[in-house]
Parts: structure tokens; sequence; C-alpha cells
């Protein structure tokens, strides 16, 4: 039987009344636009050749050496043209053209885009050369991207390690010896960063590692005794993390000691040099109002929840600040905690409430928290618990602080008993929630939320020069205006003219507060790329290391897509470093002083470790190293059928930063990037409520709108209304 196959598809094809009537207009099948320019990539000597295999052997070695490919015309265009050092490999046909077996300026009215062949994470030396290919502008040779720091690694791969796109244990060892290296320290600050070290970097050796560095963690020769103060010292640092050097993962044995560790958290509550300053403050009726009922509460135990709704500005910062000195001069203690680690910093000692009280992410409607014995004395002992941002706080963390000081306290008082203060403002932002609103899991729905202490701040400290705008913040937080007319003088024509006019001053000078806005990661990253391009000096791209063995088919999954997308809460693939840029700390390295939302100047860098001045947080002004650390990025949270994880430095330029992000910040100017309409309740109120006037605002948008759309979800004001608030 014979068959054809062409015929066969031809005559049993079937056009349908649309692609007939398309055939017959001639209208075009396909298009591509913008033109996709393949990019070779081959190791030296490796590139491709079309030859005759029956021609004169002389012929062919002739026709090789004079075969080329795109990436070695890359180099010689980079030789030849001291324009084009500026760009990567990948980024070169969106300027030049490649024809004639060469790479030419690109004419005005064309566009196209580069994408390099794939390679199999398999051919080891391949791939790297590939990744040094993605992250190295302007080479002029195979050696060029082999030369790191001024020294010729001798296979592409030991260039990617030294580079920091490869890491194993060793790196651990060098952010070591770097921080001893780079900066002085005192015996107590070296026993303090190994202890960080061992806290926050997974995979660590610790016992070849304090072996490697006995010397400099002992102070001098190890003996038995300097080795037994050692460890007693670096177990006191560990200690103040809830960890432990006797961990199974760390693998150390305790010696007996005499050591005496005592609590420091404990020692600075008893003899805060701040209380005289803060208990000299001057609260208004309302919050000298709380104050007294708080006393009360704590004194009766009467009722032991308290709900204070306070909208942006009216001081709950100050007032939690003012009522924690009150008890520390009582000789009692507090925990004070909030949302976000950003709004934390402007709490006494706070914390987020997830690192304070071990909440786990994600947290579930049956989940118990586990607490170690420090913890739970630490909680016992505390008089009162202050709770800020409870807007943003999902009903299942609060239940499950619920249920286990339940259990800890064997009381069945809601909360154990615990006095706890939960103050916010449900105008503002609510919990993140993927299937809604954030009506669903919003605290106001607790039966405990119904019968608490209702009280409330209106006074708006932060307005109060300005009563039509603080009117207006009122009117906007409760959906009575959805078109926000912005003035005039506050309208920018562009984005380079917005940061010029928030940080007027100079983009260096972080004397005021003055931060960008904007509503998403990508809008912040193009942004503060922006600004950190004003700051003069050498720029140094620190690239991080991806390590995606949970991927099944990693050819599937550039390393330049995964290095494209931005995650929240992940520093990005690729960090811009200029000195004294300004950047922020996305990790609780080092609580409360080094968390997440702390800002900071860098100072200096190298491969492993970065040298950064705080500048907000309690310790502002004080001078701190940071290691590369790991971050996970779990499959739920990226959109990436894996997870996979990313060692970075734990910071991000923050010269814009998200409105998400801004929330429980008193700011003296803002730039307000607007590129759409507001995508969840509260957002623009948030933005808006950061300052004290439309003075202090500057506006742009892309699309020269002169109006912001508001968002308000009415059912969650509505359930706040219910519980006697608003």
């Amino acid at each position: 039987m014979e068959l054809n196959e062409i015929s066969s598809f031809i005559s049993g094809r079937l056009l349908s009344a649309s692609e007939a009537a398309w055939r017959l207009l001639s209208l075009k099948l396909h298009q591509e636009y913008p033109a996709v320019c393949r990019l070779d990539v081959h190791l030296p000597c490796h590139q491709m050749m079309i030859f005759d295999p029956t021609a004169d052997p002389r012929d062919i070695m002739e026709a090789a050496s004079r075969q080329s490919s795109t990436l070695i015309e890359w180099f010689a265009l980079n030789r030849r043209d001291p324009r084009a050092r500026q760009y990567k490999y990948i980024q070169i046909p969106e300027h030049y053209c490649f024809k004639d077996n060469s790479w030419y300026e690109r004419e005005r009215g064309t566009i196209a885009v580069g994408r390099m062949y794939g390679v199999s994470t398999n051919n080891a030396e391949l791939f790297a050369l590939r990744s040094m290919l993605d992250c190295v502008a302007g080479a002029q040779s195979f050696e060029d991207l082999t030369s790191i720091d001024g020294h010729i690694y001798p296979t592409f791969r030991q260039a990617c390690e030294a580079y920091g796109m490869i890491h194993d244990d060793s790196e651990w060892i060098q952010s070591f010896q770097e921080m001893l290296d780079v900066r002085i320290l005192s015996l107590q600050e070296i026993r303090e960063q190994f202890a960080l070290i061992l806290i926050n970097l997974p995979a660590v050796n610790a016992m070849a590692m304090f072996q490697h560095f006995a010397m400099d963690l002992c102070g001098c020769n190890p003996t038995a005794e300097s080795t037994a103060t050692t460890l007693w010292a670096i177990q006191h640092c560990m200690k103040r993390a809830g960890r432990s050097l006797a961990d199974s993962n760390f693998g150390f044995t305790l010696p007996d000691s005499n050591y005496d560790i005592q609590d420091d958290h404990n020692a600075e509550e008893e003899c805060d040099p701040y209380v005289p300053a803060v208990l000299s403050m001057v609260l208004s009726e309302e919050q000298q109002f709380a104050r007294v009922k708080l006393m009360e509460l704590i004194d009766s135990q009467d009722r032991n929840v308290i709900t204070i709704l306070a909208r942006a500005g009216t001081g709950k910062s100050a007032w939690v600040h003012y009522c924690a000195a009150q008890l520390r001069a009582q000789n009692q203690t507090c925990i004070c905690v909030a949302a976000s680690a950003l709004a934390a910093t402007g709490l006494p000692r706070g914390r987020t409430a997830h690192a304070a009280f071990n909440i786990p992410v994600p947290c579930f409607e049956d989940t118990f928290l586990i607490w170690n014995v420090d913890v739970d004395s630490q909680i016992r002992r505390a008089a009162c618990i202050f709770w800020d941002e409870i807007s943003m706080v999902s009903v299942q963390v609060v239940d499950a602080l619920n249920r286990s000081l339940k259990r800890l306290m064997r009381n069945d008082r809601p909360f154990g008993g615990k006095v706890i203060v939960f103050l916010g403002d449900f105008r503002q932002l609510p919990p993140v929630d993927n299937t809604g609103d954030g009506t669903r899991l919003s605290v106001s729905q607790c039966d405990w939320f119904q019968s608490a202490v209702k009280l409330e701040f209106t006074f708006n400290f932060r307005a109060a020069t300005d009563s039509i705008y603080a009117s207006m913040l009122e009117q906007i937080g409760d959906g009575e205006i959805i078109d926000i007319e912005v003035p005039s003088t506050s309208t920018m024509e562009s984005v380079d003219a917005l940061i010029s006019r928030v940080y007027s001053e100079g983009i260096t000078n972080y004397d005021e507060k003055r931060m960008i806005l904007a509503m998403t990661l990508d809008q912040c990253a193009a942004i503060n790329d922006e600004c950190i391009n004003r700051i003069p000096g050498d720029c140094y791209m620190a690239m991080a290391s991806d390590d995606m063995r949970a991927c099944k088919n990693r050819d599937l999954y550039p390393q330049e897509y995964i290095a494209s997308l931005n995650f929240g809460g992940v520093p990005p693939a690729c960090l811009k470093f200029k000195l004294h840029a300004r950047f922020m700390i996305i990790k609780n390295y080092n609580p409360p002083e080094v968390c997440n939302g702390v800002l900071c100047e860098l100072l200096s860098w190298s491969k492993f470790c970065i040298q950064v001045r705080l500048l907000s947080g309690p310790g502002e002004r004080k001078i701190v190293m940071l290691p590369r650390c790991n971050f996970s990025i779990l499959e739920g949270k990226s959109g990436l059928p894996f997870s996979f994880a990313r060692w970075q430095f734990p910071i991000v330029c923050a010269y814009a930063v998200t409105i998400h992000k801004s929330q429980g910040q008193s700011l003296h100017r803002i730039g307000l990037f607007i590129e759409a309409d507001a995508f969840v309740h509260g957002l623009i109120y948030v933005a808006l409520s950061r300052v004290a006037s439309w003075s202090r605002v500057y506006f742009f948008s892309p699309e020269h709108a002169t109006t912001i759309k508001n968002k308000v979800c009415k059912g969650l004001l509505i359930n706040v209304m219910r519980a006697g608030h608003l």
C-alpha cells in the first residue's frame, strides 16, 4: 500500500470560514516583532563551521581559519568601538545588527532583541561561559571573561565561582576572613559575627569553621580553658537568637564551665537611660486616657484585650514608647511587635511578630507556636504585649498566638489572660489575600475583637498644620473620595523631575526622611536604577547564585529568565553597588538592630562581604558587616513550578519602595509613581498619609494623569463599625 502523506494532509485538511476569508484577503499568516537575533555560545575555537568533506584538506583548514561567529565578532566590536563596551552580549542586537559576518551600528527606526542559544547544565564549562556572558559587559576576548579582579582563571567555571555565581561551603570561610581583614573587630564582635554566620547561613560545617578560626575566636593560642570560654561566649550570642551550639545541626558539645551568661536584654530594660526623656513627653487627652486605661487593666486583670484604632499620624508609636517607658520605670517588661519589620523599627525594641513569637509561614487554622524556655519566660514576665499595624495581620496568625498563649498560661481567657494591645487603622492595607480583598482574613471578625476594650486616636499630629489635608485623608480612607485631584504644584513631568524634587538636597543626603513610593517591585527597580546612576563613581555588579536543584528540567528555565524576575522579600539576582548608595536590609540578620526594613548606606564591598552604616532603627549610625545570605523562594510564592534558593547580599536599593513597605513610616517628603489604578484597599490612603500636606507630595504618572483612582473596601470598614469602632 502506497501512502502519500503530503497529499493526504492537504486533502484531509478542513479550512474554517474565518481562515478561508483570511487567505482570500491575502493577509499575513504570521508576523514576528521585534526581530529576534540568535547569538552563538561556544568555547574557544569551537564555533560552528560547514564544509564539504570531499574538498581538499588545505581548503578546509583555510576556511576554518576564516570562520567566525556572533560571539567572536562581539569581541572584535568591543575592541574597535568603545561605545559598544557598555552593553552585555545579549544587549548588542538592540543597538547593532549582524550582517556580512560583522556587527554594524543599527539604523534608526529598527529594533531587535538578542537571545543566546540554550546550553544544558550537564555541559558545565559551556554553561559557565554562558553565565559569564549574561553578566559581563565589554569583553574583548575569552580571557576577559575569565579575568576577575586582575586574576585570570584557567576555566570558566572557576571564574563563575570567583564572580559569586556558584557557591560552596568555602564561601563562609572567605566571608568570615573578609570580615577580619576589612575591619578591625573586637574579640566580642568576632565571636558575635561567628554566631551570626552559624545562625543565618545554612550548610556551614560549624566544627571545621571553628577549628579554622580558633586563634581569632580565642584571642590567643587555643587552650582547653580559652576554648571553653570562647564556646560559652558564642553560646551567649546564639542564645539571644533562640539557638544553641548544642543543636544537632552544629554538633558542638558545650564544656563544663563557670562562665556566667547574663541576659543583656533584661539588663538593658532595667536601666534604660532613655526612660526619663520619654516620660517627659506630652500626651494628648486621647493618649492619656488610653494610658490610664491600660495601667488599670494591667493592675486589675479584669479585661485583657485592648484595640486602639488610630489613624495614620495620630501618634501610635509615640504612645507605645511612653507606655513601655512607664512600665520599665516600674520594673516591668513588655513585648513590642509589628506586622512588618519597617513598622517595628518605630517601636521600643520592636520586632516582627513572626520573629518574636516564632510564627511559621504559612500559618494555618490549627497551628500552635513552639517556644523554647527563654521565650516562655520572656512572655510570662511581660506585663503587656503591644502589636502595631494589626490591620495587615491575618486572622490565622493572631489565632495561633491566641491558642498558644492559652496553653502557655493555662488560662481559657482570650490570649491566656495576658494583657495585649492591638493598634492599627483598618483604612490602611488589609492582609494579603489571593482570593479576595482581605475582608475574609481580617481580625475584625474575631470574637475577641468584638468584646475588646475599644479606644481611638483621632487627632492627627502629622497633619496638624494642614487641617484641609487631614480632612481629605479621612475622606479618602472612608471611601468618600474616589477620584483624587492632584494639585498642579505637585505634578511632575517625568521620572527625572520626580527624583530631582524628592532628593533635591542630593541623592546621598540622608538627613531628611525622603522616599519614592510605587505600586510594584518592577516599578521600584526601574526608579532605583535611575537613582543609583546619579551617584558618581564606579559601579560594581554583585551577582547571585541560584540553587535550582529542585527544578526537574532546568533547560526549560534559562538562568537569565530566573534572574529577570523580582520576588517580594528577595534581593535581585544582579545588585548594582555604588559607594554611599542607600539600601534597605531585607533579612532579620541580627535583630533588633540589623533586621528587615532598616535603611543603610553602603561603605565598601568585596566578593562575599559588604560594610554598611545603619541609617534607621535602634542601631542608627552603627557600622556592620553583612555576608551573602540564603533566601528560599517557594513554589507557591514565585509562580514557578518549583522552589529554589538564592544566595545574595541581603539588601535592595531603597530610593523607591512599594507602598506596602512604607506603612508605619513618617516621612518628610514623598514621590508618588502611579502607573495604574489602585488594586487593593487603602493603598492610596497609606501613600498620602505618610506626610503632612500636599506640599510634601510629588506625583508622576506615565499617562500624565492629574487624578489618582482610590479603592476602598466598604465591607471591611462595616465589619469594624459593627464591632463598635469608627
